[in-house]
């Protein structure tokens, strides 16, 4: 059914074709308050089906029109979205848009820590300039000038404004409510994808590699774009993985002799070329990448592969019909493929992964701790205080669940409210060693009252386990949140979720508990900290309030 919708959505729109799409599979709500000085129905009768095809339903909460954007907040929300025809705006002079919207974001941020999405247009350049260099936490502004561009004359519908209530085109609206509901809306919320899993035949190319051989599959103009286009993906921090039912000489074959393909081999850092059940293959694929099966987008143009591997776990799928340019488009708008950002350790996470076989191979030899460290040579760089690195945190915060003890999920603005209180609240830990740099892998975030220094979160990559290192960061991670305090005692909170048990059996072992409830708050003296001291082995440094590089 999710195939049978995708050129309905990603085609030319048309809202009696995306009536007829009703989703009869399980949803996830997101609440969404919107604050507007035009109509926004237009957008928000459009976006269900967009919603539907991401397992997503979007509440709205529609606010009266206000052109001043000074009205208190009501009702809860996950995301509150502003709707800005600056054309209304009469009473403001030219080079005033811009501080007097940054005013209001202001004001609206003391009242809520949701992300915040400003569709405001028209927006001039150095408004827009301005706007994005104000320091404004978790508040993001689509370029709506550009979707304009890209419409010409049909982005406006004097005509129907007196029933819309906005100027903008039923066209437009449709193109907003798309990109809303797939693409802004779910990168204020959900983890990311981090793994597109390709088919080969008929996905990448056209054609059958066992039947027409490497040198007759033919690479479309629109297959080429495709794969361009998850070139370009990969590059931004997103891994791929190739699943594919084929001999494996056949696929060597392919890639070495078409030197035409955007895509090569070795951009996949997993290759399952097997005739086994596609769903067995992804699992396989997620155990080696470390990662949930609903981190993963997998695309093949053979309907019945995607239901099953939809029916055998949770992993997004995309149907590669005969246009290669809409399987791209559909691609691009899976919730979670869209990033507000990528950091560094997006951009790091391939070559690191790749390396965690070299250090399996290492960890498997039966060293010493000792040996095991001085042959990794492992550095790490403690950073205090870190206000650059908030979006890393909040990252890691809300997408690890493996190593995650409280499973707080805090945004950026709560953990911005800490590091404003205290600067010793959040400690960020970057990692390197003689096989990769894997950049920042984890974060504590507390804060001390009196005696006591409550350990609110701590998450640790995936990608950092198994390394030994455990004890030792957390360790010295601590030691620096109760600098220049304090605390007798350090009290961790503690919940059970589907897949934190790497977390809660560190903090059992570490203070020295059996076993633990699903939720409970754990007390060991600060003394049993201090007194931890790490291998000679490896290099630590620390850093205050300079964001790492």
């Amino acid at each position: 059914m999710r195939a049978e919708w995708q050129p309905r959505l990603f085609g030319i729109p048309d809202r009696a074709a995306l009536a007829e799409c009703v989703a009869d599979w399980p949803v996830r709500d997101i609440r969404v308050r919107v604050h507007r000085n035009h109509g926004f129905e237009p957008v928000a009768s459009a976006a269900a089906p967009y919603a539907a095809w991401n397992s997503l339903a979007i509440q709205w909460s529609i606010g009266m029109y206000d052109d001043s954007l000074s009205g208190e907040l009501h009702g809860d929300a996950d995301v509150d979205v502003v709707w800005l025809d600056t054309a209304r705006l009469t009473g403001l002079a030219d080079g005033e848009m811009a501080p007097w919207l940054v005013s209001r974001l202001r004001q609206m941020r003391e009242q809520t820590a949701n992300p915040i999405v400003v569709l405001a247009w028209p927006l001039a350049a150095d408004a827009r300039e301005s706007l994005e260099r104000a320091p404004l936490t978790a508040i993001h502004f689509p370029d709506l000038d550009a979707m304009a561009n890209a419409l010409g004359p049909r982005w406006l519908d004097m005509r129907a404004e007196s029933i819309s209530g906005t100027r903008l085109s039923n066209r437009a609206c449709l193109l907003v409510a798309g990109e809303l509901a797939c693409r802004w809306l779910p990168a204020c919320v959900l983890p990311p994808i981090k793994c597109i899993a390709l088919d080969l035949d008929g996905t990448l190319y056209a054609g059958v590699l066992g039947e027409d051989g490497a040198t007759a599959v033919d690479l479309t103009e629109a297959h080429r774009m495709l794969q361009e286009c998850i070139a370009a993906m990969r590059r931004n921090g997103v891994l791929l993985a190739l699943v594919s039912r084929n001999d494996r000489a056949d696929v060597d074959a392919l890639f070495a002799q078409r030197h035409d393909f955007p895509l090569r081999l070795d951009d996949f850092s997993a290759v399952e070329i097997t005739w086994e059940e596609k769903s067995v293959a992804l699992a396989r694929v997620a155990t080696q990448m470390r990662i949930g099966l609903d981190a993963i987008a997998f695309v093949d143009d053979n309907p019945g592969e995607l239901a099953s591997v939809a029916s055998s776990g949770p992993v997004v799928t995309v149907h590669a019909g005969d246009d290669a340019c809409l399987t791209a488009v559909a691609l691009d708008h899976v919730a979670g493929m869209f990033r507000w950002h990528t950091t560094r350790e997006d951009v790091l996470r391939d070559t690191d992964l790749r390396m965690s076989v070299a250090r399996a191979t290492l960890a498997a030899a039966g060293a010493s701790a000792d040996d095991y460290m001085r042959s990794l040579r492992p550095r790490l760089e403690y950073h205090v205080g870190a206000i650059g690195d908030v979006a890393r945190v909040a990252d890691l915060v809300r997408k690890t669940n493996q190593f995650n003890l409280a499973l707080t999920r805090m945004s950026e603005v709560d953990i911005v409210r800490r590091l404003e209180r205290h600067s010793g609240n959040v400690v960020t830990i970057a990692l390197a060693d003689r096989l990769s740099d894997s950049g920042i892998i984890a974060a504590l975030v507390g804060s001390c009252d009196g005696d006591t220094l409550h350990v609110e979160e701590i998450v640790v990559s995936c990608r950092a386990l198994g390394r030994r290192l455990e004890d030792v960061m957390l360790t010295r991670a601590l030691q620096l949140m109760a600098e220049g305090r304090a605390p007798t005692q350090v009290v961790f909170v503690v919940q059970q979720g589907a897949r934190n048990s790497p977390a809660r059996e560190w903090v059992a072992r570490y203070s020295g508990n059996d076993s633990l409830p699903a939720s409970c708050r754990i007390a060991i003296p600060i003394a049993r900290v201090a007194v931890r001291t790490p291998s000679t082995a490896i290099v630590e440094t620390v850093r205050y309030g300079e964001t790492i590089a």
